[in-house]
């Protein structure tokens, strides 16, 4: 069956019910936290997540968990606008629903009460929903330049890209711009875009950076005829194709276009594990953290260059998140030291809403000094780094490049490596759940009403499972105290 305007309000009826239900056996209590002040914290954190689709009017989130419902009702949906309305009152009961758990939480039982048994009201009363108009049929004629900054805009609206994401994704389109021979996004084909596919290979690395190439536009630069060898290596082949295919795809969702071109272009990367960005050995993380300034042998010029690594290895996190700390994120939430991965003034944005996070300071880092350290700062920045025009953490990303260059290490290493090296970890202890997850901010698997409600691990649950990992690698570095003597 279709969703109709007709069947529109039965199926708004029957979502809120569903919700209604699922929030009646799924109730947050103040008993499945640390304390009330961590529930009423988490619960506000929710909250916040559904008003931010709720004020844009964009519902990527929520759409999701409204199609999961249709499917399970045998519901197709062909209309956004429909979708859209759905959305939109799922995001308005939510909001509700946990008013009514922090009412609840404050003891005022009779205003939750109140609060659930109004959506229970509206849910049986009979609602005349209006729909927003249609918009005019978009033209397949639009320039591809002027589309492409739409979806930019819509992008960052949605807070989906960071600052890092907006500047990379726009030289990515300034070589789709360049590279196709068409202007008009109703006038690429399949075929131009295979020819575009294979003309990737045919880019030399750092275009814009090697002599003789920079000077060069891309159509002189195939001209030359370079080898595939000597040409984008796979991995960012794939990166290209699919961001290009990502506009497309969003071309066809706002009918400026009839079918991606670049859907069924993807390639896979059939390079061994080895040959791809790798952890460190232990050999190498030794190796780390038996440099001088370490060890007491040498003082470091920066203090960064002591704590990053350390701050890096012990809790997983992007060199991104750590150089874009501030003294304001390192706090006590329930009597447990943690640090806020949130976004602020010298981060911005972060990688995703999934990387806004909290981590309690690993043990070992407090051995060594790192709340001294801490209190030491003036107010501001945490890491004492020089921030970089393009992001908070590029002088930071060379000077690790340097060291690990200097110390022979495989370049396929990077800082990165850290965080493959924290989740082999608890890997090995069979531990890659929503505990891991949330300490190094990756993504739930699946999308529910849950999303926003429940699978909120507490603080103290989080330190248990950080304090199960242990680097002896880094056993022999001295307390930094006695570093920066």
């Amino acid at each position: 069956m279709d969703l109709t305007t007709q069947t529109l309000e039965l199926i708004s009826k029957k979502l809120i019910s569903s919700m209604l239900l699922e929030h009646q056996l799924n109730r947050p209590t103040t008993g499945s936290f640390a304390s009330d002040g961590e529930a009423k914290h988490y619960t506000g954190l929710m909250a916040s997540q559904v008003e931010k689709e709720l004020a844009s009017n964009t519902y990527a989130v929520t759409e999701k968990i409204i199609q999961e419902f249709l499917v399970k009702e045998g519901i197709t949906c062909s209309d956004p606008r429909l979708l859209k309305s759905l959305a939109n009152k799922y995001c308005r009961t939510s909001i509700e629903l946990f008013e009514s758990d922090l009412a609840l939480m404050d003891s005022d039982v009779l205003k939750s009460n109140n609060l659930v048994k109004a959506i229970e009201d509206e849910s049986r009363a009979s609602q005349a929903i209006q729909l927003p108009p249609y918009e005019i049929e978009p033209s397949k004629d639009e320039l591809l330049t002027g589309l492409i900054e739409k979806f930019r805009s819509e992008m960052v609206q949605q807070s989906s890209w960071t600052t890092n994401t907006e500047n990379e994704n726009l030289k990515i389109f300034e070589v789709l711009i360049e590279i196709l021979p068409v202007e008009h996004v109703g006038l690429v084909t399949k075929t131009i875009a295979r020819t575009a596919k294979e003309n990737l290979f045919k880019l030399p690395p750092n275009r814009k950076k090697v002599k003789p190439y920079k000077s060069l536009s891309i159509a002189q630069i195939l001209s030359l005829d370079i080898t595939p060898d000597k040409g984008m290596n796979i991995s960012t082949v794939i990166k290209y194709l699919t961001r290009w295919s990502s506009f497309f795809n969003w071309c066809l969702a706002q009918g400026y276009c009839d079918s991606n071109p670049f859907e069924g272009l993807m390639i896979k990367d059939k390079r061994k594990q080895k040959d791809k960005r790798i952890p460190f050995t232990p050999e190498q993380l030794t190796t780390i953290f038996i440099q001088p300034f370490f060890t007491g042998t040498k003082k470091p010029l920066h203090a960064y260059y002591y704590w990053l690594p350390l701050l890096g290895a012990f809790h997983g996190a992007r060199i991104s998140e750590l150089c874009g700390l501030s003294t304001q994120d390192i706090k006590k939430i329930d009597g447990i030291w943690c640090m806020h991965i949130v976004e602020n003034v010298f981060r911005p944005r972060l990688k995703n809403d999934d990387s806004e996070r909290i981590i309690p300071i690993h043990p070992k880092l407090i051995e060594l000094g790192f709340l001294d350290y801490v209190s030491s700062r003036p107010d501001g920045m945490l890491l004492d780094i020089t921030p970089a025009k393009r992001a908070v953490g590029d002088n930071a990303s060379k000077w690790f490049g340097r060291l690990k260059k200097n110390l022979g290490f495989n370049k396929l290493t990077t800082f990165h490596s850290f965080r493959h090296n924290f989740l082999d970890f608890y890997a090995t202890l069979g531990l890659l759940d929503t505990r891991v997850k949330g300490l190094v901010g990756h993504k739930e698997d699946s999308v529910s009403f849950k999303t926003y409600t429940h699978g909120i691990i507490t603080v103290t649950i989080l330190q248990q499972t950080l304090n199960k990992l242990k680097i002896s690698e880094a056993d022999q570095v001295l307390p930094w105290k006695d570093i920066k003597k």
